[in-house]
């Protein structure tokens, strides 16, 4: 079985995947590795499914083999990453200076109203930024090429940055924006990640929220685990 394999494709891999699921009666093996069919040919993405086949209830004495070629999609999602990093990169120099614009217009004028709407527009575009670098973020993660290394995060302090980032955005709407937590409460978590997703998300509910209503974040132990949720009062 291995020799006739390895004429067919010239991959240890194929032929030790399957003699061990013949060996070990397991059942259904997949696995992918790049295979070179010769010194001038490109190289080729392959996925191998391996199935043991029982002809009698004793022992197994065939593997069958499924062999799929999966270049033209690893080449197009790489070909759709590069891209995505590209585009990030290039929508962030631009929003970077108007970030940098704004933060100088408050010396030239003092009506509050003009103020209040430069910090409005400054917050809107650091939100933006903040998007594209977890957007980022996430890219790198699904690829491998970053690992989340969680740590002690207290959740009170964390809600408290959320909170204040979006009360100015919540006072000009007139929705009003509290948090019910209980003491000393501490997450295993990504402190970046877990603050974005917070904001991201009470950003939503001052966004769907009806002048005059409230939103917040409650938070509290349940067991071993605790619940935080972000609530609102609008429409879904």
């Amino acid at each position: 079985l291995g020799l006739a394999i390895a004429e067919l494709l010239p991959v240890p891999e194929l032929a030790r995947a399957a003699r061990e699921a013949l060996e070990e009666r397991r059942g259904a093996e997949e696995l992918r590795f790049e295979f070179a069919p010769g010194r001038a040919a490109p190289r080729r993405h392959l996925r191998a499914a391996v199935l043991p086949v029982w002809l009698s209830p004793l022992a197994p004495e065939r593997a069958l083999v499924l062999v799929e070629d999966e270049t033209k999609e690893v080449l197009a999602a790489r070909q759709r990453k590069q891209w995505q990093d590209m585009l990030i990169h290039d929508v962030k120099s631009p929003l970077t200076a108007v970030i940098a614009a704004l933060k100088t217009l408050p010396e030239e004028t003092s009506d509050p109203k003009v103020l209040g709407l430069v910090q409005l527009a400054d917050r809107g575009a650091g939100k933006i930024l903040e998007m594209l670098g977890t957007y980022l973020q996430l890219l790198r993660l699904e690829s491998g090429a970053v690992e989340i290394h969680a740590v002690q995060v207290p959740v009170g302090k964390v809600v408290e940055e959320v909170l204040a980032g979006a009360r100015l955005a919540a006072e000009l709407k007139g929705v009003g924006l509290s948090s019910e937590l209980e003491p000393e409460l501490i997450i295993d978590a990504a402190p970046e990640l877990f603050r974005r997703l917070l904001a991201n998300l009470v950003d939503n509910a001052v966004k769907f929220s009806r002048d005059g209503d409230g939103a917040g974040i409650r938070a509290r132990r349940e067991g071993v685990a605790i619940r935080i949720e972000v609530w609102d009062r609008g429409p879904g």
